[in-house]
C-alpha cells in the first residue's frame, strides 16, 4: 500500500512533464525534452547565483580561520530557501489536495497518507536546499582542504537540514489550515501575507551585496554574535567542518523538531481534513429577483474563482502589485528614474516614452489570468459545456477578467506617466492602444494555448496555475514579443520615428489578435465541445 501511494504521489507531481492534461496521453519526446530543459535552466541559474555568493564568502572566511562561519551561513541560506520553496506547498499539499476525501474513504490508514505527503515535502525541501549546499560544497573543494571524512559529514548535513525546513513549513501549513476552517474568505488573507513575505524577500535580496560586504568587514564580530545568540547555527557550522560532537547535537535538534512537528500533525491531520469550512451567517432578506445576462453570469463566475483561489489570485495578480509599485515610483522618484535611464541609454532620451510603455507591458505580462482558466474548470468542465451558452461567451468572460485585472491598472499607471512625460496627444493615444492591444494579445494567446493543451485531471490548483504549459509559453512568449519590438525600434526607430513605429506595431498586434479570436470562434469551438 505504501509503495502504491508513493508511486501515485510521484506520478501526480511529475505528470505535467510527460503527460497531456487534455487526454491523459503521453507527450512527445520533443515536448518532454523542452520541459526538462526549462527545469535544468532554472536549476543552473539559481545554482549559479548561490555559487557566486559562496565564492564571495569562502576564501576570506577561510583565511580568517572562520571556516565554520562559512558553512553556518550557507546552511542558514539553504534552510531559508527550503522554507520558501516548500512553505507554499505544505498547506496545499497536505490539506487542499482534491483526492484527500477519496483516499480517506478507502481502507488506507491516515498515518500512511500523512507519511507519504510528508516524505514528498521532504524531497522538495531537499531539492531546494541542494541548490545552495551543492555550490557551497563545490566552492569549498576548490578553495579549502576537502577530505573524504568531510565529504561524508557534509552529505549527512545535507540530508538532515531539510527536516528543519520541513518542520517549520508544516507548522506554518498547520496554522493556515487551522484558521482556514474558521474564516469565510481565506484567499485575500493568504495573498496579503504572501505579498508581505515576498516584499521582505525582495528587499533582502536587493541588500545582499551590502550585507556581504558588511559581513566580511566585521567577520569576527559576526562570529562572536552567532556563538552567543544563535548557538545552534554555530553547531551547524562546526558539524559541517567535521566535528562529530556538533554533528550529533545538530542531528538531535533537527530530528527532535521534526518528531514534535510530526506528532502534532498526526493528532490533527484527519480532523482538519474533514472539518467544514467556517462561513459568516447572513439573515435572508427578501428582494425582487432580477434577471441578469449570460455574459454577466459567466463573468461573475470567473471573478469568484479568481478571488476564491489563493494561488490563482497571487499568480494572476502579481503584476498588478508591481504596477502599483511602479506608480509610486513614478510619483516619488521620477527625476531619479529619468536620470538613471539617461545614463543607461546615453543619446537615446527619445526612447524614454517607449521604454515606459514597454515596461508597463512587461509588468502586465506577469499576470497569466487567462492561460490557466480552462484548466481550472477541471473535471467540472461538463457543467459549462451542458449549459445553453456559446463557447465564445465562455471565452469572452475569461478574456474580460484578464482585461479588467491587467488593462485597468496599466492604463492608470500610464496616465500618470503621461503627466510626467509631457508628450503629444497622438503619441500618448498610440501607446495606450499598444498597451491595451498587448494585454489582449497575452489574454488571447494564453486562452488559445490552454485550449490546445488543458490539464483537466489536476488534484491541486497550483498544478495548472504554476506548472501549466500554457502559462509558461504565454509568459515567455510575451517577453519575446517585447524584446522583438525593442530590437526593431533600435534598428529602425531612427529611420521611421516613434509614431510610425507604433502604428506599425499596432497593425501587427491587432492583426494577430483578430486571428487568435477567429481561431477561438471557429476551430476553438469544436475543441471546446470535445474537451
Amino acid at each position: 500500500m505504501l509503495k502504491a501511494l508513493l508511486k501515485k504521489q510521484f506520478l501526480e507531481t511529475t505528470a505535467f512533464v510527460y503527460q497531456s492534461g487534455k487526454e491523459g496521453k503521453n507527450r512527445s519526446v520533443g515536448v518532454i525534452v523542452a520541459y526538462v530543459f526549462l527545469l535544468l535552466y532554472a536549476v543552473v541559474v539559481i545554482g549559479a547565483m548561490f555559487f557566486l555568493v559562496a565564492q564571495t564568502l569562502c576564501e576570506p572566511l577561510l583565511m580568517s580561520g572562520l571556516k565554520w562561519l562559512y558553512f553556518a551561513l550557507m546552511g542558514l541560506l539553504a534552510t531559508l530557501l527550503g522554507i520558501i520553496g516548500s512553505a507554499f506547498m505544505a498547506y496545499s499539499g497536505l490539506y487542499e489536495a482534491k483526492d484527500n476525501e477519496l483516499l480517506l474513504s478507502m481502507p488506507i490508514p491516515p498515518a500512511k497518507l500523512l507519511f507519504v505527503r510528508i516524505l514528498w515535502l521532504y524531497i522538495t525541501c531537499l531539492l531546494f536546499e541542494l541548490l545552495v549546499l551543492a555550490p557551497a560544497g563545490i566552492v569549498y573543494i576548490m578553495d579549502g582542504e576537502a577530505t573524504i571524512v568531510w565529504a561524508a559529514v557534509f552529505v549527512m548535513i545535507a540530508l538532515l537540514l531539510p527536516f528543519l525546513a520541513l518542520s517549520l513549513s508544516c507548522i506554518l501549513g498547520l496554522v493556515i489550515a487551522f484558521f482556514a476552517t474558521r474564516i469565510r474568505n481565506k484567499s485575500l488573507i493568504t495573498v496579503v501575507l504572501t505579498l508581505a513575505f515576498l516584499g521582505l524577500y525582495f528587499y533582502g535580496y536587493s541588500q545582499v551585496g551590502n550585507l556581504l560586504n558588511l559581513l566580511l568587514k566585521n567577520a569576527q564580530a559576526v562570529a562572536d554574535t552567532v556563538k552567543g545568540v544563535l548557538y545552534p547555527v554555530y553547531l551547524l557550522g562546526m558539524a559541517s567542518t567535521g566535528d562529530f560532537v556538533a554533528l550529533i547535537a545538530v542531528a538531535g535538534i533537527v530530528i527532535g523538531c521534526f518528531a514534535i512537528m510530526y506528532l502534532v500533525l498526526s493528532k490533527s491531520f484527519v480532523s482538519l481534513l474533514t472539518k467544514k469550512r467556517g462561513a459568516v451567517k447572513k439573515a435572508y432578506i427578501r428582494r425582487d429577483m432580477k434577471q441578469g445576462t449570460v455574459s454577466g453570469a459567466l463573468f461573475r463566475k470567473e471573478v469568484k474563482r479568481f478571488f476564491g483561489c489563493p494561488v490563482y489570485l497571487l499568480n494572476g495578480g502579481l503584476g498588478v502589485v508591481f504596477l502599483a509599485v511602479a506608480l509610486v515610483a513614478l510619483l516619488v522618484k521620477w527625476n531619479w528614474l529619468k536620470e538613471t535611464l539617461g545614463q543607461m541609454l546615453p543619446g537615446m532620451e527619445g526612447m524614454l516614452s517607449l521604454i515606459v510603455c514597454l515596461a508597463i507591458c512587461l509588468l502586465t505580462s506577469m499576470d497569466c489570468v487567462s492561460a490557466p482558466s480552462i484548466s481550472l474548470e477541471g473535471k467540472n468542465i461538463w457543467v459549462l459545456q451542458s449549459l445553453p451558452v456559446r463557447s465564445s461567451d465562455v471565452f469572452k468572460a475569461k478574456l474580460k477578467l484578464h482585461l479588467v485585472v491587467n488593462a485597468v491598472p496599466a492604463m492608470i499607471c500610464f496616465a500618470v506617466a503621461c503627466l510626467f512625460l509631457q508628450q503629444g496627444i497622438v503619441l500618448s493615444l498610440l501607446e495606450a492602444f499598444f498597451i491595451v492591444g498587448f494585454v489582449l494579445l497575452c489574454g488571447l494567446s494564453g486562452l488559445a494555448l490552454n485550449l490546445l493543451s488543458p490539464n483537466l485531471t489536476w488534484t491541486n490548483e497550483s498544478i495548472p496555475v504554476k506548472q501549466g504549459a500554457s502559462v509558461v509559453i504565454s509568459m515567455f512568449g510575451s517577453w519575446g514579443v517585447l524584446i522583438g519590438f525593442a530590437i526593431l525600434y533600435i534598428l529602425l526607430g531612427s529611420f521611421v520615428g516613434t509614431v510610425w513605429f507604433l502604428i506599425f506595431g499596432l497593425i501587427i498586434i491587432w492583426a494577430v489578435n483578430g486571428g487568435l479570436w477567429y481561431f477561438l470562434c471557429t476551430k476553438g469551438n469544436s475543441i471546446w465541445n470535445n474537451l
